[in-house]
């Protein structure tokens, strides 16, 4: 039996504007951000997504910020196991870091 295929799976394309688009929000507001704030700019990330992939799955609000959480938490996990990495004494696989895990 075949493990079950999700139907919403960000695209490499997808992931990229995405981040893109987050970090261009968050150096626009700068650092006293609000709930206010934040609303409208996760508005227009789904739009610039939703724009910028038509042909792509859409998703609301609530799922796109549950995929950043995602995303955040995998690129958190790569960047402590490349910390790991660099304390150990020798011996062990090397752990390169991707652009990308560098972005979020």
């Amino acid at each position: 039996m075949c493990p079950e295929v999700k139907d919403k799976v960000l695209s490499a394309l997808q992931v990229e504007i995405f981040i893109d688009e987050y970090i261009l929000r968050k150096e626009q507001k700068g650092p006293g951000i609000t709930k206010e704030h934040k609303k409208p700019a996760w508005v227009e990330i789904v739009e610039a997504l939703q724009q910028a992939c038509p042909d792509e799955p859409t998703y609301d609000i609530k799922d796109t910020k549950k995929k950043f959480c995602n995303i955040k938490a995998m690129a958190n996990s790569k960047i402590a196991e490349y910390s790991r990495s660099l304390k150990e004494t020798g011996g062990g696989t090397v752990v390169i870091l991707k652009p990308f895990d560098l972005k979020c």
